[in-house]
């Protein structure tokens, strides 16, 4: 596909301005490694940072495997790298779970619906004492906490549990990757039937960076537009050396407004996350004895 003109210059301000994310991604993470190794201001320690220099030159393999995944490349969201934008929402998001979780007597129920042990463990919540941890995703997880179980299945279909059945149903981030609006509508009435509460969390789809691809207003381009971008770019968490089709991996997220999920949850109260006084993405709580809100109390 070929791309001419003004629209062609859009697309490349497009992937310039993705890049300079990760750049300050990697800038951030290299900072934090720094700083762990006991360097702290550059220009007043020259022997912490000699220090810090010869422990990156002696061993290079450990130290990269510690700031990214295998293919060398720090993404926003990365859950290991605590001092990135996304890790710092996840954790105001946990701190507001955790104020509303005073109001329940344990033990207490949570079903993670889509979500994995890592996410907790970046929140230190795995030994938590009186709350189980169910995770439900389409494969099977080892626990390696008392407080963990993990359940195969489809979030669209959740019939192994019972109504009301977990004083919880947390997710985050997953709604959008379950398929079409349909789908999401019957993932939606599940976790309404089995959970007492809801904590559910998707980011906003009119937020000018799209965060999975890390792209300005991706998920506004055609189709075919995005599909050509994913073939030919490392976009967000996805590398172009992956194996898995491009296509797919466009199709594989809608996101979601904030009247669509009104629809989908209308008896919960709709919060936005702001991140620079921009709504970056929506909380739906519901059935929870808490006041209402503020918007300041998740501002980030």
């Amino acid at each position: 596909m070929a791309f001419r003109g003004p629209f062609r210059l859009v697309l490349l301000i497009g992937a310039f301005l993705s890049k300079l994310y990760e750049l300050q991604s990697r800038l951030c993470v290299l900072r934090h490694r720094l700083r762990k190794t006991g360097f702290e201001n550059p220009l007043m320690d020259k022997a912490r940072v000699a220090g810090a220099i010869a422990f990156i030159a002696r061993k290079p393999t450990l130290w990269l495997k510690q700031i990214g995944p295998e293919r060398r490349s720090v993404r926003l969201q990365d859950l290991r790298v605590v001092k990135t934008i996304s890790a710092s929402c996840r954790r105001r998001r946990l701190t507001l779970l955790e104020k509303l979780l005073h109001e329940l007597s344990p033990p207490i129920r949570l079903l993670d619906v889509g979500g994995t042990q890592e996410f907790w463990e970046t929140v230190e919540f795995c030994h938590r004492p009186g709350i189980e941890i169910v995770l439900l995703n389409t494969w099977a997880i080892q626990p390696r906490y008392e407080n963990f179980r993990s359940v195969i299945g489809d979030a669209r279909n959740m019939s192994q549990f019972r109504d009301q059945e977990f004083d919880v149903v947390f997710s985050n981030s997953a709604i959008e990757h379950v398929g079409s609006f349909e789908d999401q509508h019957r993932v939606a009435n599940e976790m309404i039937r089995v959970g007492k509460r809801l904590f559910v969390q998707t980011p906003n789809r009119h937020f000018a960076i799209e965060p999975h691809f890390l792209f300005p207003c991706f998920q506004f381009l055609p189709v075919a537009v995005r599909v050509w971008l994913a073939s030919r770019f490392d976009l967000g968490r996805w590398s172009t050396s992956e194996r898995s089709d491009p296509a797919f991996r466009v199709d594989s997220v809608r996101l979601l407004s904030k009247r669509e999920l009104r629809e989908l949850f209308p008896r919960a109260e709709i919060v936005c996350e702001r991140l620079a006084g921009l709504p970056k993405s929506f909380l739906v709580l519901e059935n929870w004895q808490a006041p209402g809100i503020k918007p300041n109390e998740i501002a980030f």
